[in-house]
């Protein structure tokens, strides 16, 4: 980013009224009376160089709850459109399918914008939460259960004795009147492309991640139209049995490094035969594992996992693939020396000028040796001017619109009620924390607030509060009812996570996947100690034992289609499986597979080369994609 990018922003930032005619459509409604479009404040922070009304809006935009019974329920989703930077962009946009299911991409606005942001020098980018999922999950709300078992959900291990909360939860939105088997993804792709046209994007591309897969097949097979190319991101098709195979993605991980080390001649004479030694560590440490020291923990079965599944995660990766065969052998061998190394960050040190040149020395001239240094002190101050720039532009974007869940007399009353509580007794206090559980997802309604305090709260308290009530305008009453949701998200997010994951798995995926079938996969493992990771698999059968299965027909079915289709998958994943591109191109006429070393789930958080052949396929769908630069990314391992 420039200075004079920088200004440019920070004055439009500052400025009034914002220039809003790129969205007149949107604000007027949207581009069909289908599905009409409202529009919301966009979710804090806003991207860094993204300006609210002039280069991002959201909003939401009104659907089917049955596609096939437009005159029924309606399902309301939370969108986010984000401009291509270009002056003549492409006019077919990206929309991105998040995973899950249950996920969401509205509320994290800016980290999807950066995610994406290499697509949006030619391109929109279109965000939404999905039905039953994130800020789209308002109809499969049990604000009533939440509330009511507050302090049950408050707690870090809840009775023995109390009810499930994720069954009441189900029984009070399946009475609420909404059609729960319709909330499955073959609803959710038709809702793209409703969303698509209600937006104003005839033609579109899309990219899916996860679940956004799986999302992404079924667009192909029962909404294709106006869809002009798919990007699946590590990839759960239809018909594997995701949740009976839930192990396999981290045996296939495992197994990757133990035929990369097989491939890599180093790496082979040094540690001949490494598959065995990992089964041999592992059994090991199960039996005894190393205990903990002053500057680590204990090394046992789980630490073994973790240093491969850890680098599933771009935030947990640390580029141990290198060291994993000679740690794994010294734990066979009955030694931690290197593991010691690693733990204190010495053997991945942080990726600094001084770390980066030091290798060179003694190797290059000392002239192109001090040129190479500068260089590199440069790009760091770059790195962090922009850095600074844009942590400082999303300040004055938070500042230059007033959320309406920050106004002072709201502050002023939040105090107020607080300094009332003491002296209060604990079933009041209950009674209190179960009624305010019931302001979240509520209208914002003055008078309600007002009983609320009235109920709970004691003179001499009470009078100086309703004072304050008297005066408050609708933002602060709003203001409130946002407080709310804050205060309770802690408490209530896991359960409401819970049930949207289990709307869509428990009603599609069962009887698809069973515990028998679990079992049965589990004894094909080729490294059996994977079943110590996978057994929390079995918690999901019973969480499904209290919905009805929805199947339908030809569901689970594998998904062929004509249409330009990129597959890409990572060989560190241990979510989805590492073979799963190669896997999906086989019924994929028009189809592309590229599988990347040292990438986990989300290919495209781990290098510079999976945007850049993600944003190629973009460019050409039907061009032949540039792998070469797979190849820096296979691992070189160290070796004694």
């Amino acid at each position: 980013m420039t200075p004079d990018q920088i200004l440019q922003i920070v004055v439009a930032l500052l400025v009034a009224q914002p220039d809003t005619t790129a969205f007149q459509p949107l604000m007027s409604g949207g581009y069909d009376a289908h599905f009409p479009v409202t529009i919301e404040a966009c979710p804090r922070p806003l991207p860094a160089a993204d300006i609210e009304g002039q280069t991002v809006i959201c909003g939401r935009i009104d659907v089917p709850e049955n596609h096939g019974a437009p005159d029924g329920n309606r399902v309301d989703l939370a969108f986010a459109v984000l401009k291509a930077r270009s002056l003549s962009p492409a006019p077919d946009p990206v929309v991105y399918l998040h995973g899950g299911p249950g996920g969401r991409a509205v509320p994290d606005l800016a980290f999807n914008a950066g995610l994406f942001d290499h697509l949006r020098d030619r391109r929109d980018l279109v965000l939404f939460d999905q039905r039953a999922s994130g800020i789209s999950a308002r109809t499969v709300a049990c604000t009533n259960t939440l509330a009511d078992n507050i302090i049950e959900l408050a707690k870090d291990e809840p009775d023995s004795d109390a009810p499930d909360p994720l069954a009441l939860c189900l029984n009070e939105v399946e009475s609420s009147g909404i059609v729960l088997p319709d909330y499955n993804t073959t609803q959710n792709a038709k809702d793209v492309r409703a969303l698509m046209t209600g937006l104003g994007y005839p033609v579109y591309n899309a990219y899916g991640i996860s679940y956004g897969t799986k999302l992404g097949l079924e667009m192909l097979r029962s909404a294709p139209e106006g869809l002009r190319a798919v990007i699946l991101d590590s990839i759960a098709p239809p018909d594997v049995r995701s949740y009976d195979t839930n192990g396999v993605p981290l045996d296939l991980a495992i197994g990757a490094v133990v035929d990369q080390c097989a491939a890599d001649v180093a790496c082979v004479a040094a540690f001949p035969d490494f598959e065995e030694t990992v089964l041999t560590a592992a059994d090991k440490l199960k039996e005894t594992p190393f205990p903990a020291t002053a500057t680590r923990p204990a090394i046992d079965l789980t630490t073994l996992i973790n240093l491969f599944a850890e680098r599933n995660s771009i935030v947990t990766n640390r580029r141990q693939t290198s060291f994993i065969p000679a740690i794994v052998s010294e734990w066979a061998a009955g030694t931690t020396q290197l593991y010691d190394l690693y733990v204190a960050g010495k053997l991945t040190p942080a990726q600094t000028p001084d770390t980066m040149i030091t290798p060179f020395i003694d190797k290059v001239p000392s002239d192109q040796l001090v040129m190479a240094y500068a260089a590199l002190n440069k790009a760091e101050e770059l790195r962090r001017f922009n850095t600074a720039s844009e942590i400082l532009l999303q300040q004055i974007s938070a500042l230059s619109v007033a959320p309406a869940d920050l106004t002072q007399l709201e502050s002023t009353l939040d105090k107020a009620i607080s300094a009332s509580l003491t002296g209060l007794d604990a079933n009041t206090l209950i009674a209190m924390a179960k009624a305010y559980g019931r302001f979240v997802g509520a209208t914002p309604d003055k008078a309600a607030i007002e009983a609320f305090v009235e109920t709970y709260i004691p003179e001499p308290s009470l009078s100086g509060i309703k004072t304050i009530i008297a005066a408050m305008s609708s933002s602060d009453v709003a203001a409130f009812y946002a407080r709310a949701q804050r205060d309770t998200s802690p408490y209530f997010d896991k359960l409401r996570e819970s049930l949207d994951l289990a709307i869509y798995a428990c009603q599609e995926d069962i009887p698809f996947n069973s515990r028998e079938g679990f079992e049965a996969m589990s004894e094909a493992y080729r490294f059996p100690f994977v079943r110590a990771d996978a057994d929390s698999t079995l918690e999901f059968y019973d969480i499904c034992d209290n919905f009805t299965p929805a199947p339908r027909e030809g569901f689970n079915t594998r998904v062929s289609s004509d249409r330009p289709v990129l597959a890409l998958a990572g060989l560190n994943d241990t979510q989805t499986n590492g073979d799963a591109a190669d896997y999906v191109l086989a019924t994929m006429s028009n189809g592309q597979a590229v599988t990347f070393p040292e990438a986990g789930h989300g290919v495209l958080q781990f290098s510079q080369c999976a945007k850049d052949i993600g944003a190629a396929f973009i460019d050409d769908p039907m061009a032949k994609v540039d792998t070469s630069c797979t190849k820096a990314l296979v691992p070189t391992f160290v070796v004694p």
